[in-house]
């Protein structure tokens, strides 16, 4: 997903940049609300993407798989985590941090445009999912019972 389309010289380029972290099952990858300025992509392992709801509970997102990506509000625009992120299982993750990165672009433009494209349709799929997912919640809740 991350990395589609780039070729392995550029792939190495952007292993260069990488930090490798590795987490144990039912670890928090990363915490809704925090601090971020990094992109992580899942090598290894499943993990668990959760919205808080209230101090003691949460929604959950979707589970990510190797290949899977997530930081990327973090990674554009220095925003807060939108979701909590939690190891299903022993994880090994690459964190891409914004200003490694921008400095690679700025070396490798064509590098800085692969991944942003990909980064911008993957995007785009979650979008098409969530509102398709409102849909879903508005007529549910419209008609009081689950659509067909």
């Amino acid at each position: 997903m991350l990395l589609d389309n780039l070729t392995s010289e550029e792939q190495a380029f952007i292993a260069e940049i990488c930090r490798v972290k590795v987490f144990r099952k039912d670890d928090n990858i990363v915490l809704e609300g925090d601090r971020g300025g990094s992109l992580l992509l899942l090598r290894k392992g499943r993990a668990e993407a959760r919205k808080g709801l209230s101090a003691s509970s949460h929604k959950y997102l979707r589970e990510l798989k190797k290949g899977d990506f997530f930081g990327e509000m973090c990674f554009l625009h220095n925003a807060p985590r939108s979701a909590t992120i939690v190891a299903l299982e022993d994880c090994e993750i690459l964190e891409i941090n914004n200003e490694d990165f921008d400095r690679l672009a700025k070396k490798y433009p064509e590098i800085g445009l692969k991944v942003y494209k990909n980064i911008a349709s993957e995007l785009g799929e979650r979008l098409r999912t969530n509102n398709e997912d409102l849909k879903k919640a508005v007529l549910w809740a419209l008609e009081g019972s689950e659509p067909r």
